[in-house]
């Protein structure tokens, strides 16, 4: 399908949904055309809503469990500057290289994705004039490898800006934690990898390396595994991050016995 058949078929969806037609909402739908980047494509988006005053669209929805590489790469550039765009990925299992790097969208109802590539999710500055600091990226069942298992992947949620990404991630099941995986990080974050039943068991070079603000990362993983898994993860990590080593089942570490869900250590490196 040609860019400007995908135009007109969101264009006839938006007036189908909202009742609205006229020039602005063309024009809106082709904004969010303007912003690609090479390879970007229209297959499998969905308009969902659009702002009734600005004709700007407001939501969109991913239809299908894969996303491939540069699907939305620049997609919808800066629908930050007081102009909130989200894109709802619930039914996404897979997002390839450059799925969403540099894109003003805001992905929520991340749940179902299991493996990403590299730069997946690496989202540009402008989406933070709304501020996602007070919001949760969770990702249940992201499994921390590439598609078809890959371990060669890095800088999945990598920030290059200022001041970006969510203040909360989640990631419950994660078994491998990439390589510069919140890689300068400009937020307060607070990160979950692996639960109780979802140790994590081996990490990526530099995976918080140049983070800034105050950091809490913690790490569920047994205690067979912790001092490696330790090593990889305070490796050249940013200011201010404390690490909190959790069991993810009953273990022992050192000769003590710790219970699955208590705290094995913490630490705060300088």
């Amino acid at each position: 399908m040609s860019l400007t058949s995908r135009i007109q078929a969101l264009t006839a969806y938006a007036n189908e949904v909202t009742g609205k037609s006229d020039t602005n909402l063309s024009d809106a739908v082709a904004s969010l055309a303007d912003g690609y980047g090479s390879g970007g494509s229209f297959e499998g988006l969905q308009l969902v809503s659009v702002d009734q005053t600005t004709g700007r669209p407001t939501a969109y929805k991913w239809i299908g469990d894969t996303i491939p590489a540069y699907g939305l790469y620049y997609a919808y550039y800066g629908s930050g500057n007081g102009q909130r765009c989200t894109l709802d990925l619930d039914g996404v299992e897979y997002l390839s290289q450059y799925t969403l790097s540099n894109s003003g969208l805001e992905p929520i109802n991340c749940q179902t994705i299991k493996e990403m590539d590299s730069y997946a999710l690496s989202l540009r500055s402008p989406i933070t004039g709304n501020d996602l600091r007070n919001k949760t990226l969770n990702l249940a069942n992201y499994t921390g490898y590439g598609i078809d298992g890959k371990t060669t992947i890095n800088s999945v949620l990598r920030s290059g800006d200022t001041d970006n990404f969510f203040g909360t991630i989640l990631c419950p099941k994660i078994e491998f934690v990439p390589q510069y995986f919140l890689y300068n990080n400009r937020n307060d974050t607070t990160v979950q990898l692996g639960s109780v039943g979802h140790p994590v068991r081996s990490v990526g070079e530099r995976p918080f390396g140049a983070m800034a603000g105050t950091n809490t990362v913690t790490v569920y993983t047994t205690g067979e595994l912790l001092d490696s898994v330790k090593t990889k993860m305070e490796n050249s990590k940013g200011s201010a991050t404390t690490f909190i080593y959790k069991a993810s089942e009953n273990t022992t570490y050192n000769g003590t016995s710790y219970n699955a869900g208590d705290t094995i250590l913490t630490s705060t490196p300088s």
